[in-house]
This record gives C-alpha cells, structure tokens and sequence, in this order.
C-alpha cells in the first residue's frame, strides 16, 4: 500500500512539474492573436488583402497628420509640427470605437503627409538625415493591431511628391534650391530626381516589410504636373511585405508614368453623392474633410443612400470611403452621433449590402440622377435585394424582367418581412406594398426569393 502511495506521489509532483514548466512557457511564449471569425463579412481582413478590399463595401478616409490636425475637440493644442505629440496623443481605441460603430469594414489613414511626417519609427528618414521625420511611438502599428483585432482592414496614404512642404535645409539634401511653388520647373529644381527617387522608394518598401500583411493596401496621392517617373516601381516598392496588398491612386494620375490600373485602382480624392463613377468612391459629409470638423453638410440618411448607389452599380471594388478625420481623442460628438446613425441604419440593411454583387438578374440603367433605384444580388444568385432608395408616389413600382426568364417565388420587405405583392412577366416586374404599409424614407429594401 505504501509503494502505491508513493507511486501515486511520484506521478501527482511528475505532472505537477509538467503543468508549472508548461505554464512558464505559455508565459514567456503569448498565444498569436486569432480573430473570431465574422460570419457578415465575405472575407476576413487577415485573408489576402486584395480579395477582401475588393468586396469591402464601406471605409473611412482619415487625414490626421503632425502641422494640420487638432488634438481635442474645443482644446487648445501643442505646436503643430511636434510630430512626437501627435503620434502620442492619437487615441487608437477611441477611433476604433468610432469606426465600429459605423460599420465600416476599413481604414485609409495617413502615414504621413505635411512635410512627410511619418507616424511611425523609419530608418530610412534617419539615414536621409530627417530624424525628426519619423515618431518614437508606432502609432501605425498600434492602429493596425487596434483595428484588426476588431476584424477591421488598415489601409495607409501615402505621397510620392510631397517635398514641397519640406525646409530650405531639407530640401538641399536633395539638390534642391530654397525656392518651392509645389511644381516641377526652375524653382523646385531638379525633376526627376534620382536621390529623391531612391529615397522614397527606400521609404515605401520599408513601411511595407514592417507593417506586412496587418495593413491591407495603400492609397497613392499626387500633385497636378508632378507624376514619379516609371511609378510602376511604387506598386513594387508597396508590396515588398505583403505582396497581396490593395493598391489605389488617386484619380489614376499615374497610369501615363507606367502605374497601370490592374496594379492600382482608379480612386478620386473627393465625389459627389449621386454617382460611383469609379472604383473606388470617396463621400464627403462634413464641412471639410482634411482638417476635423464637427459641421455636418449630408444627413446620414443621404449618406447611406449614397452608399447603397455605389453598391448597386456595376463593375466597382472597394465600395465607398467615407472621408472623416477624428481629433486625436476621438470624433467630436456631432460626427460621432452621425457614424453611430449610420451604424444603424447599415446595420438594419447590411444583409442587402455585404456578401451582394451588383444584380446581373435585376438589371436597372440608371438614367435619373439621383438613382431612384438600384439591385443587389446575393453571391449564390438565390436573392436579389431591391433598394428604392426615392420612395415613389403610389404604392407600386415597375422594374425589367429578369435576365434569362428567371422566376421571382417570394417578395418581402427586408424590414419586418411584410410580403410584397409581386406581377412578372417577359417584359417587365411590377411590385406592390400593401395599402397599410409607406414606403421606407431612407431605403426601402424588398428581398426577392429567385428560382
């Protein structure tokens, strides 16, 4: 009995030993960080870059940079050009909460701007001889490990021809002379220029190998007359970590210097609301969109309209960004009462959006501007989600017969499932709400069960 005890004694402190050792290793090896998987988005954003860009439907475009953001809504701020401070001050979670809220699936941020402040430590800036181009604090990296956890793609801005806010001794590094109007000719000097060429590009691949895969693309800026000679080089430079990444410029500004649309997107600056003309969109609906602002100009609902339009018209990728730019505390509370809204409201109708093409068996031309209204399908072509998004005056709308004699076998709003009567012929679709129920003000969405 005495020899079984002391068997069991020797086994219990054995594995006793095992369970400590095992412990002391999980403490000094941290389990890697796997998101919960979220069943509402087509792709998760730790999956290859371009295949979730490409089916993201809504982002926020931010311009937060050292010399023209704000630290707090109603506060006074530290010197403009403390890139230090600004780094520090950006409240990555207070952001985030935001960004969630509004139920956007990405981020464009500014890794730098003004004067090529970067939000984040670089080598290259130091071995230039700009060190105080670049933040002791990863303020790029906090966000992106803030925004991912959250299932939330960062995407970063960047500029290949941005010298001109740089200082008279700045711009001598390059050969440069003291006198700058921001484009190329005898006052700026020499352009091209083969050491700004190598510097920038050194800078760009650096950004890409530190950040990899936890930011999923870049957005290439431009100024009118400046183009980066062989700008085919930028989208090599871009991917040197993560060789999926998402890759747009500006208005394709630089498909005649050899950046060609396949490798980066077509994506303007600023928009109008009615139209998506490309593939990438960006909407505007504060007063300004560079600097922070609490003025907003479009209601949410007009907002959300916008964004259904975009995603219901043909041949587009990424969606819609949203330009708004947080203080570094956060929104001021009118736009972040507004992002909640629209939160709202995508989140009622996301169903109609995410994981949706546009309808190829419902198809609209769109000759009204704005867009009355406009068709979603879901991937496995089972449903097509129509969005009136300007109610009519009756109770009925007539739409084209769907593509290759497809048969409709239900109809209900999206909201509260009321069935929708429906007439299908070879010509056309008619569509009924019943005489208790109003059209919805902001979106009115009819699920349509297909055969």
């Amino acid at each position: 009995m005495k020899r079984k005890l002391l068997a069991m004694k020797h086994i219990l402190l054995a594995g006793l030993a095992a369970l400590i050792t095992t412990t002391t290793l999980l403490g000094t090896e941290p389990e890697a960080f796997t998101p919960k998987p979220d069943t509402t988005r087509a792709i998760h954003p730790t999956d290859p870059g371009r295949a979730f860009m490409m089916n993201a439907k809504i982002g926020i475009f931010v311009h937060y940079t050292a010399g023209q953001s704000d630290f707090a809504y109603g506060k006074p701020n530290p010197q403009p050009w403390d890139l230090d401070a600004h780094a520090d001050a950006f409240d990555v979670k207070a952001f985030a909460d935001a960004v969630e809220d509004m139920g956007a699936q990405y981020v464009i941020m500014t890794s730098f701007h003004a004067a090529m402040r970067l939000l984040g430590p670089s080598k290259v800036m130091v071995d230039i001889g700009m060190p105080t181009h670049q933040s002791k604090r990863d303020m790029i990296g906090d966000l992106a490990d803030e925004l991912n956890r959250r299932n939330l793609a960062l995407c970063l801005y960047v500029h290949p021809t941005d010298q001109h806010d740089l200082s008279q001794e700045e711009r001598a590094l390059f050969g440069w002379g003291p006198e700058v109007d921001g484009q190329p000719g005898p006052k700026l000097g020499l352009w091209p220029n083969p050491k700004w060429d190598a510097f920038l590009l050194g800078l760009f691949k650096e950004i890409s190998q530190r950040y990899g895969k936890r930011v999923s693309g870049y957005w290439i800026d431009q100024h009118s007359g400046k183009l980066f000679p062989d700008a085919g080089r930028l989208a090599v430079a871009l991917r040197a970590g993560n060789p999926d990444a998402v890759i747009w410029q500006n208005s394709g500004a630089y498909v005649p210097a050899g950046l060609s649309l396949e490798d980066a997107w077509c994506a303007p600056e600023g928009g109008q609301l009615a139209h998506g003309a490309d593939d990438q969109h960006c909407l505007l609906p504060l007063k300004d969109w560079w600097y922070q602002s609490d003025e907003v100009v479009v209601p949410v609902e007009e907002l959300f309209r916008a964004v259904a339009r975009h995603n219901g018209c043909p041949g587009k990728k990424c969606g819609v960004d949203i330009g708004l730019t947080p203080y570094a505390t956060g929104y001021a509370p009118k736009v972040k009462a507004m992002m909640a809204e629209f939160g709202k409201l995508w989140r009622e109708r996301k169903v109609s959006l995410l994981n949706t093409r546009p309808s190829t068996i419902l198809k609209i031309e769109q000759n009204a501007v704005p867009w009355p209204i406009v068709a979603t399908d879901s991937l496995d072509g089972s449903t097509v989600y129509v969005h009136v998004l300007i109610p009519p005056a009756g109770k009925s709308i007539s739409l084209p017969a769907l593509a290759d004699a497809r048969k409709i076998i239900s109809a209900s709003l999206l909201l509260g499932g009321t069935e929708v009567k429906f007439k299908q012929s070879e010509k056309a679709v008619e569509l009924s709400l019943p005489e208790e129920v109003k059209w919805d003000t902001v979106d009115t969405v009819i699920v349509l069960g297909i055969e």
